[in-house]
Parts: C-alpha cells; sequence; structure tokens
C-alpha cells in the first residue's frame, strides 16, 4: 500500500518535489519532532496571474496527525508568508477541501479570506486568499 500524506502519495510528492526544488520561485518547508523526523510540510511557490502580478501559491501542507494543534502548521505558514513578502509577491492564494475546516480556520486566523464552496469536477473546494498589497488592517 502506497504511504499518502493527506490526499496525496508519497510518490507524487516525491515527483512534484524533483521536478521544483532547484527552482528559485519555490519552497518545500518543513518541521521536524525533536528527534529529527519530518513531522510536516509545505510545498510554496510563487506564480505570476493573467495580468503578470506575481502571487504567492500554498498547494501542499500537511501536519502529521499526532502533532496537530501544536502550532505547527501556523509556524509554517508564518515562514511561507515571510518569503513570500520578502519576494513583493501582491497576493497569496490557496485551496482547501470544503470539510477542511481546520485548515480554514488557520488560514482565517491569519487574515485570508474563504470563498463559498467551488467545485472543479473533481471535488468541492474553498478559495483562500490574501492581499498583501494595502496596509495590514486592509489586508483582512
Amino acid at each position: 500500500m502506497q504511504e499518502r500524506f493527506g490526499q496525496f502519495k508519497r510518490s507524487e510528492i516525491s515527483q512534484a518535489m524533483e521536478q521544483n526544488v532547484k527552482k528559485r520561485d519555490y519552497r518545500i518547508l518543513v518541521a521536524e519532532n525533536t528527534r529529527g523526523t519530518i513531522v510536516g510540510h509545505s510545498i510554496v511557490a510563487i506564480k505570476k496571474d493573467q495580468n503578470g502580478q506575481s502571487f504567492g501559491l500554498c498547494y501542499a501542507r500537511y501536519v502529521d496527525p499526532r502533532y496537530r494543534r501544536s502550532g505547527i502548521a501556523s509556524q509554517l505558514l508564518e515562514e511561507a508568508e515571510k518569503w513570500w513578502t520578502k519576494r513583493k509577491v501582491s497576493y497569496i492564494v490557496a485551496h482547501s477541501h470544503t470539510k477542511n475546516k481546520p485548515i480554514k480556520n488557520l488560514f482565517r486566523k491569519f487574515g485570508y479570506n474563504v470563498s463559498r464552496a467551488q467545485n472543479n469536477g473533481t471535488y468541492k473546494f474553498n478559495l483562500l486568499q490574501k492581499d498583501l498589497t494595502g496596509p495590514p488592517d486592509s489586508r483582512a
């Protein structure tokens, strides 16, 4: 049986990492426990939209269930936001399955807007988006 990380198979994550790990606009953030075992990750990138604006994309994140509710997901998102801010992206986008309330709550805590449910033909998801162009109080 193929080991899974969230909705992705280990082989899918490995393939994505191999294809993108050397790209300048791509980061794999990992969290380790005290023994050095990876207990969480976030795969993030910088992309360009149809208007040529740079935006941050958080397209994979996972925390081992035994380590959830310990702040790891928040730390990974904070690190990603620092990188995106340093790289001067205009906004950040992520997607979440509509049933994933914990991740939607995490992103809300960080000031992201959560869209109504959308359907891409495979599953229902919410778009999570945060504007980084205005003053901090206008970003929520």
